[in-house]
């Protein structure tokens, strides 16, 4: 483990080192976190979910212009995937910390140059005030509890620091309008 994430840790809190990753101990570990771990953790999705989501020159705009540059800065990842914001961004953050439920897409994110955190979003084993930069992307609708993960967020920034997430992708998915609203209604009679 790296002298700065230990310095971050929590009191008492134990990592274990597994491939390029480490674990926290999830302590209450839900079919939700368990079916994410599943899904994510498949090596072909997730190396083709670092190739090419999240990787346009429009994303890379739209987060530059809202976290600014990673340089010097202490950089926690919430629901990381494989890296995919750090592997468009770029920069090079005094720590970048990536925490994930799916070893699989840890794995990944260790290569792009995360410190690869096995935890839960609602309970990550970091000290209060750690972090420059929180960035939730394409997460947060994962989570049974998004409002602990907010939470767990704000708690983990510096006084002043960014915290960025994007919008809930799922939340427009249920905006149905038009053929699609018909379509979505008539499978109730199906």
């Amino acid at each position: 483990m790296t002298q700065q994430l230990r310095d971050l840790m929590l009191p008492g809190v134990a990592l274990r080192q597994k491939g390029r990753h480490f674990e926290a101990d999830i302590d209450s570990s839900s079919a939700a976190i368990q079916a994410n771990a599943f899904y994510f953790s498949n090596p072909a999705w997730a190396q083709e979910y670092l190739d090419f989501c999240h990787r346009s020159e429009t994303f890379r705009q739209r987060w530059g212009a809202a976290c600014g540059d990673w340089t010097g800065k202490v950089v926690v990842d919430l629901g990381c995937g494989p890296g995919n914001v750090f592997a468009t961004l770029g920069g090079k953050p005094s720590l970048l910390v990536g925490v994930d439920v799916a070893e699989g897409s840890l794995e990944l994110a260790a290569t792009q140059g995360y410190v690869a955190l096995l935890a839960d979003a609602a309970h990550v084993p970091l000290k209060s005030g750690c972090a420059d930069i929180v960035a939730i992307n394409a997460s947060i609708h994962h989570c049974e509890d998004m409002r602990a993960v907010l939470q767990e967020a704000a708690r983990l920034l510096k006084p002043g620091g960014t915290l960025v997430t994007d919008h809930d992708p799922q939340l427009s998915a249920w905006d149905y309008r038009g053929l699609a609203k018909l379509l979505w209604d008539l499978r109730l009679l199906v």
